[in-house]
């Protein structure tokens, strides 16, 4: 409330445009863009054989898509930002949820999984929060936290079903919303990511929910052969794949976003910079900012005090040597009157 949420910090000093847009659009909805990006595989899979011969290490597209989203939101922070409220907000972690066919076939049940990035992870790091977190998801016959939620709404009557969700939305709306209800919640993201390479599709338009905080959704298709154009000259077959893009333009101006596409690109065509993890600070946990933040009030009021003590000697100063002059002054001879 009063600006104040447990997954984001407002952000302060906004130009008058990028203040007024939310207000002119208030829902996702209104401000969806939506763009397919056709990327070239052919660096993404040496890679991919190069790992898997020398180390033993053996990368999906998957892996190396996710982990250049994580070095991106790492690097460019007002791609990690959501609109809730009309007010613009950064998150204050990097999160990315995923949907898991836990078997495929018509009856298969779907489940969610929501992945927690400080930023500085390499590559292998990411593979390893992946690949535990859908594999427990996996193995586990009993629903998690989402699942749950879901299952107990489902058991109530359509009236309650819709009230409780309306709630929802108040105390979100409000920065209310508790911290475990934004933690078992997948809609409480940075990015949705969706795999349909998995299931043999090709990249959808996915639509942004308005419920939660996503402000981006990705989707990945099958990768295929496509005749391509080659340095403006001759026509070839390539083998690429199509990622679609949607993004709530609130969040950043086209500049910004292009420049980080561009640089999210310039990553999958050489992937080996994702090797070594980010040599920059790694956004801190909840726990670690309240220290940090602990500290910071400490450091203010200490050197507050100081600053008091130093204001207290000058002043002290300044009074003794104005005492000095005034007595100077008082007890300085008079020149000798030639006049007389």
């Amino acid at each position: 409330m009063f600006g104040k949420r447990k997954d984001g910090t407002l952000v302060r000093g906004l130009d008058p445009i990028g203040k007024a847009i939310p207000y002119f659009m208030p829902h996702r909805y209104d401000a969806l863009n939506m763009m397919q990006e056709t990327i070239d595989v052919t660096e993404m899979d040496a890679y991919i054989k190069r790992e898997a011969k020398e180390k033993g290490i053996h990368f999906t597209y998957m892996h190396v898509v996710m982990a250049a989203l994580v070095r991106i939101y790492a690097l460019r922070p007002m791609v990690n930002r959501f609109v809730i409220n009309s007010r613009l907000y950064q998150r204050k972690d990097i999160t990315i949820s995923i949907t898991v066919k836990k078997s495929l076939t018509d009856e298969g049940e779907e489940g969610v999984v929501k992945l927690h990035f400080k930023g500085n992870e390499s590559i292998y790091e990411v593979k390893d929060i992946i690949d535990k977190a859908v594999a427990e998801n996996l193995k586990t016959p009993d629903a998690n936290g989402a699942e749950k939620a879901v299952r107990i709404l489902g058991a109530m009557p359509g009236f309650l079903y819709k009230f409780a969700v309306g709630m929802f939305r108040v105390l979100d709306r409000w920065g209310m919303l508790p911290a475990s209800l934004i933690e078992f919640s997948p809609f409480h993201t940075g990015l949705y990511f969706t795999n349909l390479k998995s299931i043999k599709n090709d990249a959808i338009f996915h639509h942004i929910y308005d419920f939660g905080t996503c402000s981006v959704f990705m989707s990945m298709g099958k990768e295929k052969m496509m005749p391509v154009v080659v340095d403006n000259e001759r026509l070839e077959i390539g083998k690429r794949m199509n990622l679609g893009i949607t993004m709530d333009e609130r969040i950043c101006d086209g500049f910004y976003f292009a420049k980080s596409l561009r640089i999210f690109k310039k990553i999958l065509s050489d992937p080996t910079v994702l090797n070594e993890g980010l040599d920059l600070p790694a956004l801190r946990t909840k726990k670690e900012e309240k220290a940090a933040k602990k500290q910071e009030k400490k450091q203010t009021k200490r050197m507050a005090k100081q600053k008091k003590i130093e204001d207290k000697q000058i002043e002290k100063q300044t009074k003794e040597e104005l005492k000095k002059k005034e007595a100077a002054a008082t007890t300085r001879e008079l020149p000798p009157d030639d006049l007389k």
